[in-house]
C-alpha cells in the first residue's frame, strides 16, 4: 500500500475494512478515503447513532477533514445504495477545485 500513498490517490472500501483511524492515517499521507462504516465501529460519532431520524432526513458531521453522513431511507437495501452515492458525491465535491 505504501507505494500508493502521497500520490493523491483515493481508496474505496466497504464497511468491513473502514475505520475512522484508517481514514485519519490515509489523510495524513495525502490519500483520500471513501467508504461505508458500521455504526458500532470505534470512533463513529454517537451523535449520529443516537438521534432519531425522520424518513428522508440526512445527518452529517464533519471533524478534522472527515465527513460522516447517515441518511434515513427505507427499505434497508435502498438505504445503503443511496448512502454510498451521497457520501461519494460529498467527498468528490469537497476535493474538486
Amino acid at each position: 500500500m505504501e507505494r500508493y500513498l502521497m500520490r493523491g490517490r483515493r481508496l474505496f472500501a466497504d464497511n468491513w475494512y473502514s475505520s475512522i483511524s484508517l481514514a485519519q492515517r490515509l489523510m495524513q499521507n495525502e490519500t483520500d478515503f471513501v467508504g461505508t462504516f458500521r455504526r458500532n465501529r470505534r470512533g463513529f460519532s454517537k451523535r449520529l447513532v443516537q438521534k432519531k431520524q425522520k424518513k428522508g432526513e440526512i445527518m452529517a458531521l464533519r471533524k478534522d477533514g472527515i465527513t460522516l453522513m447517515t441518511p434515513k431511507n427505507s427499505p434497508e437495501r435502498k438505504r445503503k445504495r443511496i448512502w454510498t452515492f451521497i457520501f461519494l458525491s460529498v467527498i468528490v465535491a469537497s476535493f474538486c477545485p
